[in-house]
């Protein structure tokens, strides 16, 4: 902690794609460091550049949980400044986090998890916004793919979808665990894919978006999927399907697939 007095660290938010990433990677290192940082050119890359809702909710929560000053938090501000303090777990074991639109859920975990896990106590939240929404990780990626992977680095998380959110309005909640990691987390070694073992792809449509849109999309996948797998040698895996109908939110469709191999990867 205490990172006031440091040299603030500058960053270029347009670098690589231009987008969000940037951001959320520099404002969790920031706090676990305790190093100042300044970005500029938030989100160049994007049609419309700036700060949106999920990004002010996440700095805000990092914010919270690590004190400090922040200027520039404000809706399509081109420029944050981050001054981390140090952190205190006994004020912030439990917090709600609410973007307020359909932002994304899983990107502000991706934001705020850094600083959850070297929490040093087990940190719970309730999270409000975008379960299911385009260009972002849907909340059950998280749950399915990524949490399992953590897990092999000593990273405990566990979601509980309580309301769906979608686009336009948002209004999902999900309510987060996150249990403290040792000092440092084990490597992750990642080496061989290996060959795929089981391919399962769910559909969901939601609210008055008729089941014949996402029975079509889980249709073409699976077709699309037949073709595919004898060109990566998994010829004989079955695919498991699963078509839901999700409560709540707007109307609304989508689609996962997740491949499992056998080291044990999922994608």
């Amino acid at each position: 902690g205490g990172g006031g007095g440091s040299t603030v660290v500058d960053i270029d938010g347009s670098i690589l794609e231009g987008g969000g990433q940037i951001l959320r990677n520099s404002v969790a290192l920031s706090a676990l460091l305790g190093k100042p940082i300044h970005i500029h050119s938030i989100r160049a890359g994007r049609s419309k550049p700036g700060l949106k809702a999920q990004h002010m909710t996440g700095i805000d929560l990092v914010a919270r949980m690590h004190g400090g000053d922040i200027e520039g938090v404000k809706l399509n501000s081109s420029e944050v400044t981050f001054r981390p303090a140090a952190f205190d777990p006994g004020a912030t074991h439990s917090f709600v986090a609410d973007i307020g639109t359909a932002g994304s859920i899983g990107l502000l975990i991706q934001c705020s998890l850094p600083t959850l896990v070297f929490a040093g106590v087990p940190m719970r939240g309730v999270l409000r916004g975008g379960t299911n929404v385009a260009f972002s990780p849907m909340v059950e990626y998280v749950s399915q793919v990524f949490a399992p992977l953590a897990a092999r680095m000593g990273v405990k998380l566990h979601l509980d979808v309580k309301r769906r959110g979608f686009f336009p309005r948002g209004g999902g909640e999900v309510h987060l665990a996150v249990e403290p990691a040792a000092a440092a987390l084990a490597p992750l070694v990642v080496e061989e894919r290996g060959t795929v073992t089981g391919v399962k792809v769910w559909a969901f449509h939601a609210q008055r978006m008729p089941e014949g849109v996402a029975r079509e999309m889980l249709a073409a996948a699976t077709k699309g999927l037949a073709a595919a797998l004898p060109a990566v040698g998994a010829a004989g895996v079955e695919v498991e399907t699963e078509l839901v109908h999700l409560p709540g939110g707007n109307p609304c469709a989508g689609l996962m697939i997740t491949a499992t191999t056998s080291t044990g990867n999922v994608f």
